[in-house]
């Protein structure tokens, strides 16, 4: 028969202490890790290197010379760089404190001071306030129309409310207050509106104020921004003439015929032009947007159909049109000095360009501007070089006056193109006269042999350039005798007019 071992009271004892001893310190840890205060601090003694928290724990400060003349809000920032503003925190014993040079080991209980952090709150106010009313068709209520936005540096969480008082010469009227419930939360530097119609009846003449206050914003500290008011009169109602003019005291409620309502605004989605593609990814500013222009919150577009998509994927595919050739011709007289462009272009991009580009057409004088035309291209330009074409354009401008022109050409609207640096050339057309002797006859015949030659020298000049000679004392031709070497044995010149 087995018979176990029966332990000895020493054996007992000493397995208790073990136990005792393995478990103590895990205990003893989990106590201490529940007490740690995580206040940012810190605390001076004369002549010892200065102490601070880290995760709740005193540290002495590395630098081994810290010492009490430092300022202290200057000594928070140190290790708490947020700090706004330093309060006194009571006293400790907890620091093991050093001497200059972080060395020995002194205790002592000294104040404490805390490194106050700012902080992070909701701050609702209004940023604006309409009405309209009071309305006859609706019990001579007012629809309230606040507008109001989020300023402070936190989330306003949903179940904040707007509170209505109304009152008349300065005294809240029976049942004139009323509260507005929000259900949605404002995020930081948002904004929004809201509409709601007054259960009360402007029925009687007089000034109302109607005063609006933002309240139970949950966090919100700054509540100093959070009232707007408005005032509205009530005038006598009289009759409706129905003359078409809405006069005095005709309203939109007592004289829809005179005085019709305003349109009621509309909402629909806006979105704006995607941004270049990058990365594969492109985005464009999508957002409910009112009639008026105005943001609001998407619900309001519930019936404007599917919200548009913001981000989309992309791919870097895109027309890209060069010029390959610029022809022209002229001035041509016979055209009244107007030129031939003859432009030719390609694609030298990764994706056909379609037909409603144009080409700007820029002549400048001297580097003055003189005309601006377009050439309208009704056709669509394919990949590669193969696939370029040309044009030809006959300027309105006419090029009479003698000059250096320059004529510029620009690709443009182009759809999709996103490299414009290689849509523009150039070319220069010099403008002048330029006159040549076309035949010269003797008159009344050709000199003869050893006589004297008594007539006259009937020369033909004709300009074959591109634009009028003008000249005030006539053209000077030079005449020269040549013996029958070829070498000039006399020369003279007259002017034209003298000729």
């Amino acid at each position: 028969m087995y018979r176990g071992k029966t332990k000895s009271k020493f054996q007992k004892i000493a397995a208790l202490v073990i136990l005792a001893t393995l478990f103590t310190p895990f205990f003893s840890l989990e106590a201490e890790a529940a007490t740690l205060d995580l206040t940012p601090r810190i605390s001076y003694w004369a002549g010892k290197v200065n102490q601070h928290t880290e995760d709740g724990v005193w540290k002495t400060d590395p630098d081994g010379a810290s010492g009490a003349n430092i300022a202290m809000l200057t000594y928070c920032k140190k290790w708490y760089p947020n700090t706004v503003s330093v309060e006194y925190y009571g006293e400790t014993s907890e620091p093991v404190w050093r001497a200059a040079g972080n060395t020995g080991s002194y205790t002592s209980t000294k104040p404490v001071y805390k490194c106050v952090q700012p902080v992070s709150a909701p701050d609702l106010t209004f940023s604006g306030f309409g009405l309209n009313g009071p309305d006859a068709n609706n019990n001579n209520t007012v629809l309230l129309v606040p507008s109001f936005q989020n300023v402070g540096t936190a989330l306003a969480p949903t179940g904040f409310s707007i509170k209505v008082e109304i009152n008349k010469n300065g005294i809240i009227v029976a049942n004139g207050t009323e509260t507005i419930t929000l259900n949605e939360a404002m995020h930081i530097g948002y904004g929004t509106f809201t509409t709601y119609r007054t259960n009360y009846s402007f029925v009687d003449p007089g000034t109302y104020t109607i005063k609006l206050t933002l309240q139970n914003v949950a966090g919100e500290i700054n509540i100093s921004n959070n009232t707007t008011s408005k005032e509205l009169t009530v005038t006598t109602q009289i009759g409706c003439d129905n003359d078409g003019v809405c006069e005095s005291g005709e309203t939109t409620a007592n004289c829809p015929s005179d005085c019709p309502a305003a349109p009621q605004a509309t909402y629909s989605w806006y979105a704006s032009s995607w941004t270049t593609c990058l990365n594969s990814t492109q985005a464009r500013t999508v957002y409910c947007k009112s009639s008026t222009g105005a943001q609001v919150i998407d619900s309001y577009c519930a019936n404007a159909g599917t919200k548009p998509v913001a981000n989309q994927s992309c791919l870097s595919s895109v027309p890209d049109l060069t010029f390959s050739g610029f022809g022209l011709n002229g001035p041509d007289a016979n055209n009244n000095n107007t030129v031939l462009l003859v432009p030719s272009f390609y694609n030298v991009g990764t994706k056909d360009a379609p037909a409603g580009f144009t080409i700007k057409v820029e002549i400048n004088k001297n580097g003055i501007l003189g005309s601006t035309e377009n050439i309208s291209v009704n056709q669509g330009i394919g990949v590669g070089p193969g696939a370029g074409t040309y044009t030809s354009y006959r300027t309105n401008y006419s090029f009479v006056d003698p000059g250096t022109y320059t004529i510029k050409l620009t690709l443009q609207n182009v759809t999709g193109e996103t490299n414009t640096a290689n849509n523009t050339t150039s070319k220069d057309v010099v403008v002048g006269p330029d006159l040549i002797i076309e035949d010269a006859q003797f008159v009344p015949q050709n000199p003869e042999l050893n006589k004297p030659f008594d007539g006259n020298l009937k020369i033909k000049i004709k300009n074959q350039g591109t634009a009028i000679a003008s000249y005030s004392e006539g053209i000077k031709v030079t005449f020269s005798l040549f013996d029958a070497t070829g070498v000039i044995i006399a020369s003279n010149f007259k002017y034209s007019n003298n000729l």
